[in-house]
């Protein structure tokens, strides 16, 4: 399905880059970079959507009843670096997709996509791991105990 669905974009991009009057060997390689930033832009939609229908279930929650945790997860902004994680994934899964070629273009946007996806993962755990802190650390119980020093050490692990 990926694919055929990859494949007749692929061809729609060709045709309208033919009907603009560029070389069909010009075309051949800016279709696949075209269609890069098109998987790229939509990843980014679709994680911009799931933030949001995140958020706003995430608030309903919160009219109900008070989650310390969640409300520093929306508070702080560590909601959407949760939700970044979704377009270097989805980036990574197309990539066979969008470059049948192994060549070196591939090779490099595909460790590019990992570095970035390690980054990510990185600045989420981070966040999450803060935000236990914040609602650790005001929770009156667990004053007298070393958790601070728990998540400093996780946080350079």
């Amino acid at each position: 399905m990926k694919q055929e669905v990859t494949n007749y974009l692929s061809n729609k991009i060709e045709w309208l880059l033919s009907r603009m009057g560029v070389e069909e060997k010009i075309a051949g390689n800016i279709d696949t970079f075209i269609l890069f930033l098109l998987v790229l832009f939509a990843a980014y939609i679709i994680a911009e959507i799931i933030y949001r229908i995140t958020l706003f279930i995430s608030r309903r929650i919160l009219r109900r009843k008070r989650y310390l945790f969640l409300e520093k997860l929306i508070d702080k902004g560590r909601l959407r670096k949760v939700a970044y994680i979704l377009p270097p994934v989805m980036l990574n899964s197309m990539l066979p997709f969008m470059m049948e070629d192994k060549g070196m273009l591939f090779t490099y946007t595909e460790r590019a996509a990992w570095i970035y996806f390690i980054v990510v993962i990185v600045i989420a755990v981070n966040a999450l791991l803060s935000t236990i802190g914040e609602s650790v650390f005001t929770n009156r119980k667990y004053h007298d105990r070393p958790i601070k020093g728990f998540i400093q050490i996780s946080k350079v692990i």
